[in-house]
């Protein structure tokens, strides 16, 4: 293993408009998705889409309008930075100060004029700039003339602001991601995605939907990049870790698999440009009378239920070689359900050697001592 970094490792941090700008309502900015989202208890219900923003407390407090000022700040901000030793910086453009309702006939020049200073900066610093096209941003006008992502619409909206933003600085960005954690939509509805379900609807259809209309824009967005500028670098963000199954039992296997799949549903569109087989198979199985070639839909199942029941709620006291253990909420993406070993198996291993079982021994080995299973 080399001892160093490569040359021209891009070592840095990263932010998103939404939480540093500020200036909600300066040099023509129109208010944005998250800028409807309070803090206080009523936060994560608005998030969940369990509430909606139009119920919220006119006098409550939303902090992503006013963030840490950076909107006003950034130069002494990028001086920072270049004291640090950054070399990249990733940040997002705020949609709505380039278009304040997501339609507007020509963009808000003086929301481009910031982005100009902000990149000329970056870059007489010797910082990389990787801009986020859209970091749970959604121009509100959007969502309440068309339900935001619901509708094909967003997706026009969504390329004429991107092809604004990518021939603005062609030559000076070839780092670009087009959705920040694009899979946040399933666990905070609206705050990642802008989903709010009306009564009669079906969460998980709306939410399917505003994935694939998401997706599509993603790719199409990709095609601009390149088509702008060849030596444009398009990447995707997601949010998720690696789950691992809590025995060698097939079914412990297939459930963590199935997990995986919640969030493999989107890198593998955006990385293989198309849906994965899993995901069609999903889709069969839920609606075999048109062979599932519908857009995606509500969850559906990609394998068997384990056949056995549930475990008593007992809790272990550890788990084997500190392996993850699969969330205790049910079902996921495809319904799978990790099954609940009984408390009596859980151990701790004090050797810190991989014992038989363990998901990270490579096969079966001698049990350490101590271990009750031996």
């Amino acid at each position: 293993m080399a001892d160093r970094f490569p040359e021209g490792f891009l070592w840095g941090g990263a932010t998103a408009a939404n939480q540093c700008e500020g200036g909600y309502d300066l040099d023509g900015r129109g208010p944005s998705l998250i800028d409807l989202i309070p803090a206080g208890p009523d936060r994560m219900a608005v998030m969940k889409g369990e509430k909606s923003y139009r119920d919220v407390p006119a006098d409550a407090r939303f902090p992503s309008r006013f963030g840490i000022d950076h909107y006003r700040r950034w130069k002494e901000d990028v001086a920072l930075f270049a004291e640090m030793g950054f070399k990249c910086y990733r940040f997002s453009i705020a949609w709505t100060r380039i278009f304040p309702t997501g339609e507007d006939e020509t963009p808000n020049e003086a929301g481009l004029r910031f982005y100009d200073g902000l990149i000329d900066a970056l870059l007489a610093h010797g910082i990389q700039p990787l801009v986020t096209l859209c970091h749970f941003d959604l121009p509100v006008a959007l969502l309440e003339r068309y339900g935001g992502w619901k509708s094909r619409r967003t997706i026009d909206a969504f390329l004429r602001y991107c092809r604004v933003v990518l021939e603005r600085y062609r030559g000076k960005v070839k780092y670009w991601l087009t959705f920040n954690e694009i899979n946040m939509l399933m666990h905070l509805p609206f705050g990642g995605a802008g989903a709010v379900f009306e009564p009669g609807e079906d969460p998980d259809k709306v939410k399917y939907q505003i994935a694939h209309h998401e997706l599509v824009a993603s790719a199409l967005a990709v095609r601009l990049a390149h088509q702008i500028d060849p030596a444009n670098q398009v990447g995707c963000m997601l949010a998720g870790g690696t789950y691992y199954p809590w025995s060698c039992d097939p079914e412990d296997v297939f459930a963590a698999i199935g997990q995986d799949h919640v969030n493999y549903f989107f890198s593998d569109v955006q990385v293989r440009g198309r849906y994965a087989p899993y995901a069609v198979k999903m889709m069969a199985r839920r609606h075999p009378a048109d062979g599932g070639r519908r857009r995606p839909g509500p969850a559906g199942r990609m394998s068997p239920a384990p056949r056995r029941p549930p475990a008593p709620p007992e809790k272990p006291t550890a788990l084997p070689c500190s392996a993850a253990r699969l969330p205790q909420a049910k079902g996921g993406l495809f319904g799978v359900r990790g099954r609940r070993p009984p408390a009596r198996r859980a151990y701790r291993c004090g050797s810190g050697s991989a014992c038989a079982g363990c998901p990270r021994s490579g096969g079966w080995r001698r049990r350490c001592r101590g271990c009750p299973r031996r």
